[in-house]
């Protein structure tokens, strides 16, 4: 997105997005020092879903469907749209 050509360009990322349910209950996730892990069980997951280390190693989050939209497409057919910033670590 920043170069003509795509080899040239910085990555730009991906997203997944998963359910907070592990065991039949909410879990709330923290992100320090780029280790994400569950509060309730410490246990550290990566950015497949996957728990790779603690209580919860080898759970899988269920992935919920979603989609990554470009706010200038969105806003084309949606301009009354209100855009709220987000800051980043």
């Amino acid at each position: 997105m920043d170069a003509k050509r795509i080899a040239d360009s910085d990555q730009v990322g991906s997203v997944g997005v998963f359910s907070r349910v592990v065991d039949g209950e909410e879990s709330k996730f923290q992100r320090k020092k780029g280790v994400i892990s569950d509060k309730q069980s410490g246990s550290e997951w990566n950015l497949f879903g996957l728990a790779v280390s603690g209580p919860r190693e080898g759970q899988r989050l269920r992935p919920l469907e979603h989609g990554v939209f470009y706010a200038f497409a969105w806003l084309a057919f949606r301009p009354e749209t209100t855009l709220h910033g987000v800051n980043l670590p």
